[in-house]
């Protein structure tokens, strides 16, 4: 099994805050007219985030 070093772990969280930044930038500029309850760009950055820790996940296995 690999050895994760603080380097590693900062650079993985890394990834996932940038996919959360984007998915939020994402909806909210191409669904911001949709009426639901909450924030959209909130529902943009969840959906973000598990895309950033699926595809970080899909390389390490």
């Amino acid at each position: 099994m690999k050895q994760l070093n603080e380097k590693k772990i900062f650079g993985s969280l890394r990834i996932v805050a940038g996919f959360a930044l984007l998915g939020a930038l994402a909806s909210g500029t191409f669904l911001g007219w949709v009426d639901v309850p909450g924030d959209i760009r909130s529902y943009g950055a969840a959906f973000g985030a598990a895309a950033g820790v699926y595809a970080k996940f899909s390389h390490l296995l």
